[in-house]
């Protein structure tokens, strides 16, 4: 087994290296990329075009060809800003050239300090970057690996979102990491809540419960049909898995926001005070409310019909495939000697035929994890929910590379993961499966 997880793991980092590259290709064959808002713009002149694609072009890194981009964005080699003598000579020069014709005295000090103190750091900086001049010198090697460097995503460094939230590191917007803080101390703190309103803890607590019922209803859904084929409660199930697996999401989406959200509110406030009805979006009823993030009631209310939506769909797929793995399990000769020995209904049923019918969901339940972080995208924007879903909507609509990539990596490195649990899954779950 050991031998065999070492395998997949290494196959797992070509597989990802390669995923990476194609997306990374995929998306700079887009038209208009991250500058198509800066194309559209109207310009009096050509050269004032040309300046404005030319500073976004730079700005976003554009510049230089793809391979070299995708090499950077791995890991790049480049000395961080504070120990770039290239970025402080620029800034220096700028300084002194905008010096001239500067009149207000708070930018004439800012200037003043930057002309005083960056001929040092330049001095410095050069001095430090010229021990890699000779990466066989192993006297100096030492030094040149410790100048900071802007590194990539194979140093944890995932860049920093262009458009969405223009500046902040992409994990952050993520995990919400700093994105909530508390001022009452008088210093800015991260708040205690923003582990309960990050996109990914939303998403994972929406698609957790959605997975966690679906299985809770297709198993006994499943097995029920099996066992009694052909009854009328099995065709009710199968009736009621036609409806789920044939219903767009989009549309039953929408239906339950017209009819709980709008409808039974609108009867309730006519008179039927009786009458229940669900929040129609978001996560919580006050998004300032940081109180609201860690109440249950009023979380579980916001969940439900989201909930209840994307768990359709996984009620009806797997309990038809738990139906026909059933089946055919329960028409095997072990099975019928079973039945022959005496065994009670529950044991033959749970015990013999069950675990080898799990077999084929040990897929479906495994690849189910990628969408824990992925989330779900059309039912997350009818909820106007704040998952991962909506957040990779809002990347794609504003051409937000960084954010984008890091969710698409991320959820490829959960798709290989949750293959190489699948594999351990089948060896627990079927005795006769060995790897060597």
């Amino acid at each position: 087994m050991t031998t065999y997880l070492i395998r997949r793991s290494l196959q797992g980092v070509l597989v990802l290296i390669f995923t990476s590259a194609l997306i990374y290709g995929l998306l700079n064959l887009t038209p208009g990329g991250p500058i198509g808002d800066v194309l559209q713009k109207p310009y009096r002149t050509t050269a004032e075009r040309n300046a404005a694609v030319r500073a976004a072009t730079i700005r976003y890194g554009l510049d230089k060809d793809i391979v070299t981009r995708y090499l950077f964005w791995l890991y790049n080699w480049d000395p961080t800003d504070n120990n770039n003598p290239v970025y402080l000579q620029n800034t220096y020069d700028a300084a002194v050239q905008e010096m001239t014709g500067t009149t207000d005295p708070a930018r004439k000090g800012s200037l003043q300090n930057i002309i005083s103190t960056y001929p040092p750091l330049i001095a410095s900086a050069n001095k430090a970057l010229a021990t890699c001049s000779n990466l066989f010198d192993f006297s100096s090697l030492g030094s040149c690996l410790g100048i900071p460097r802007n590194g990539g995503i194979i140093t944890g460094n995932w860049g920093t979102s262009w458009k969405v939230a223009t500046g902040t590191p992409v994990l952050n917007l993520i995990f919400g990491r700093g994105a909530y803080t508390d001022n009452s101390s008088g210093v800015a703190v991260p708040h205690p809540s923003e582990r309960w309103r990050s996109p990914l803890a939303n998403t994972l607590v929406l698609m957790s419960l959605s997975v966690l019922i679906s299985l809770l209803i297709a198993f006994p859904i499943g097995v029920y049909s099996a066992v009694k084929q052909y009854s009328a409660t099995d065709y009710a199930l199968t009736l009621f898995s036609f409806f789920g697996i044939s219903m767009p999401t989009f549309w039953f989406g929408l239906i339950l926001y017209l009819l709980l959200g709008i409808q039974f509110k609108t009867w309730h406030d006519q008179g039927a005070s009786w009458l229940p009805y669900l929040p129609t979006g978001g996560v919580v009823d006050d998004v300032s409310s940081t109180a609201q993030y860690s109440d249950i009631g009023i979380r579980i209310r916001h969940l439900i019909m989201p909930v209840v939506v994307l768990s359709l769909s996984s009620v009806a797929g797997w309990s038809r495939f738990l139906r026909a793995s059933m089946l055919e399990v329960l028409r095997q000769d072990y099975v019928r000697t079973a039945w022959a020995k005496g065994l009670k209904q529950r044991t033959v049923i749970l015990k013999h035929a069950l675990r080898n019918a799990l077999i084929p969901q040990v897929t479906l339940i495994a690849l189910a994890i990628p969408v824990l972080f992925g989330g779900a995208i059309i039912t997350e924007r009818i909820f106007n929910y704040g998952g991962m879903g909506t957040l990779y909507f809002n990347a794609v609509g504003q051409n937000d590379w960084p954010l984008m990539m890091s969710i698409l990596i991320i959820s490829s490195f959960l798709v290989v993961i949750s293959n190489i649990i699948a594999d351990i899954a089948y060896a627990i779950v079927d005795p006769r499966i060995r790897y060597s």
